[in-house]
């Protein structure tokens, strides 16, 4: 439509006319435009943003909740009451995220459990110093979690029933070698007996 005519020049041409006419004679790419594609990346990011399974927050050099996304909003918004605007600290422990802060970090992850809702998240951070904005994605590790720990309570189990068996075992195996000594012990008696009397019969 006529609005999108920005006429910007970005792509070489003079004007948005000029460039439709050339991508039609199949002179040049539609993707020369540039606020075109910005505007599909906007588009992609607004379809990652919404669709994500990841709950996926965007906060304020402050720290409070400026966007946050459905999957976000679901697990969150229990009281389905507006949480743009509040501080992250109403939802979650945010003292890690000040310190990384602090620290002047850009690029921050770590693994919490959030107590409210029981799940274990892998938290992302990261500090978009321009625009003082902080991009916060939490992906729900809970179900991984509780197999990890699920295999190493079986392993453990595993090792202390076979420490069990081997000690068991063990211990079997010094009676049999005891009862076998004895038995060792009075048969040697007895042929040595059986011996005597042999002995005295021949004389």
């Amino acid at each position: 439509s006529k609005k999108d005519e920005l006429n910007c020049g970005a792509c070489g041409y003079n004007s948005c006319r000029e460039n439709a006419k050339s991508v039609l004679e199949g002179m040049s790419e539609i993707e020369m435009c540039m606020p075109y594609m910005r505007m599909k990346a906007e588009q992609m990011n607004d379809i990652i943003f919404f669709n994500s399974p990841n709950l996926i927050l965007i906060l304020d050099e402050y720290l409070e909740i400026k966007l946050l996304n459905p999957a976000a909003q679901e697990v969150f918004n229990k009281n389905k009451r507006d949480l743009v605007g509040i501080p992250l600290e109403y939802i979650m422990d945010d003292r890690e995220i000040r310190e990384s802060i602090a620290a002047k970090k850009e690029v921050f992850t770590n693994r919490i459990h959030h107590l409210d809702t029981d799940r274990i998240f892998m938290q992302s951070m990261v500090h978009l110093k321009d625009t003082h904005q902080i991009i916060m994605i939490l992906s729900d590790i809970t179900q991984e979690e509780k197999r990890r720990l699920e295999l190493k309570s079986m392993k453990e189990h595993t090792l202390k029933v076979t420490q069990e068996v081997i000690e068991k075992q063990m211990r079997i195996s010094q009676e049999i070698a005891s009862l076998l000594g004895e038995t060792t012990a009075e048969t040697k008696v007895a042929l040595n007996n059986l011996k005597k009397i042999v002995i005295k019969e021949s004389e």
